[in-house]
């Protein structure tokens, strides 16, 4: 009996985790994207290795998406927000050797759901040079 409790408490683990998995991949494939402008960062780390800490140019949780789909801050005292970020992606990870490619970075390409109202469970995708073009390399 406990040995058939085990196996279904691990099945369930490994269901929850699959699913995870597989709602984030949803986002990231059928998700809006949207762009954040970033501020400099240093794109080295030596105890992880190549990644690029992000700083987001707003530091509003409340944001709207302009004609290029750039998120920007706005007064939002009783509106409803295009987009409410809970939580920002603060850290690229990349291949060592690609910082001088990532270090051009000026957006970060976010993907979130939307549910007609709000952008929710955003998630990075990527960078982006000036032109919001993805940087890779």
């Amino acid at each position: 009996m406990r040995a058939k409790l085990f196996l279904l408490f691990i099945f369930l683990i490994c269901a929850a985790l699959v699913y995870a998995v597989w709602q984030k991949e949803m986002v990231l494939k059928n998700g809006q994207t949207f762009y954040m402008e970033l501020r400099p960062t240093d794109p080295r780390s030596l105890m992880q290795g190549d990644y690029m800490a992000l700083r987001y140019a707003e530091d509003s949780f409340c944001l709207k998406l302009d004609d290029k789909n750039i998120a920007r801050a706005y007064e939002c005292d009783r509106c409803i927000c295009k987009i409410v970020l809970k939580h920002k992606p603060d850290s690229f990870f990349f291949q060592e050797g690609h910082a001088e490619i990532y270090s051009r970075a000026k957006y970060a390409i976010l993907k979130g759901s939307d549910n007609g109202v709000q952008i929710t469970s955003v998630l990075l995708a990527g960078l982006a040079d000036e032109n919001l073009k993805e940087l890779k390399p």
